[in-house]
């Protein structure tokens, strides 16, 4: 993939970002500021989005609300004009003990079944990797279980259309010296693409740098096609939600 296509996906997802980043629910979303639009073609298919939070993300299968959303979310998305839905999950909390970690059965068919209506409904869906946050710094050897993940959930959605998207990690941090550099996480991500490619080789993967920084996204790879760069920038929006502008390093892309 071109360096000029990595960018032109990088300002898509962006774009797609800000929108999630309104809100966590639907009716949030809707005073959001209306549409993002961009021109050009930049080669992706979504350009309005938003998060489904604080479902998925608890310390524990058992701790699951099943019915913070319902498949009338997914309709009601739709019925907005929502493209995309982004999904954080909290994949390590829910997998067992090295070196296996073996995600638990019973979240993995509840996961089936909300990646189904996403599937019925037309709606896209990026599975986000949630695991961590950036309050904590990302330990150095997080690939133990990142790499075991991704391959179990590969392996299970092999077959499912191109309406899903797998982000790698969300928001992987060191602030505090514990050694995740920004040349070791683009190796653990390197590997965890490779793991994924090697049994889906045309799943859609989201890759980032450490550390949200925007000087991140020069020194990402090319982890090959099939490929978007996430960019998480809360300057882009005010507190009301209004589109204040582009800082210049990203005009610049």
């Amino acid at each position: 993939m071109s360096k000029k296509k990595i960018r032109a996906r990088v300002l898509a997802f962006i774009l797609t970002a800000v929108m999630m980043a309104c809100t966590a629910v639907l009716s949030g979303c809707s005073r959001g500021g209306g549409d993002v639009s961009y021109d050009g073609d930049l080669d992706t298919p979504f350009s309005r989005g938003v998060n489904f939070s604080s479902w998925l993300e608890n310390a524990s299968p058992e701790w699951i609300d099943t019915l913070r959303y319902t498949e009338k979310d997914f309709i009601d998305a739709k019925n907005m004009g929502i493209q995309i839905i982004r999904l954080p999950v909290n994949f390590h909390k829910f997998a067992g003990n090295a070196p296996e970690y073996t995600l638990d059965a019973g979240f993995m068919r509840f996961l089936d079944i909300v990646i189904g209506w996403a599937q019925k409904h037309e709606l896209y869906l990026v599975l986000d990797n949630h695991s961590w946050s950036p309050s904590e710094p990302t330990p150095a050897d997080i690939d133990d279980v990142l790499i075991p993940v991704w391959e179990q959930v590969a392996s299970r959605y092999k077959s499912k259309g191109n309406f899903l998207l797998f982000e790698i990690l969300n928001e992987p941090w060191d602030n505090s010296g514990y050694g995740l550099t920004s040349e070791l996480w683009m190796d653990i991500q390197r590997r965890a693409v490779e793991a994924i490619r090697a049994i889906d080789t045309r799943r859609v993967l989201v890759v980032c740098g450490i550390n949200d920084g925007i000087d991140e996204l020069e020194k990402i790879p090319d982890y090959g096609d099939h490929v978007y760069v996430s960019l998480l920038c809360p300057v882009f929006l005010s507190a009301s939600g209004r589109d204040v502008g582009y800082p210049a390093a990203l005009r610049q892309l």
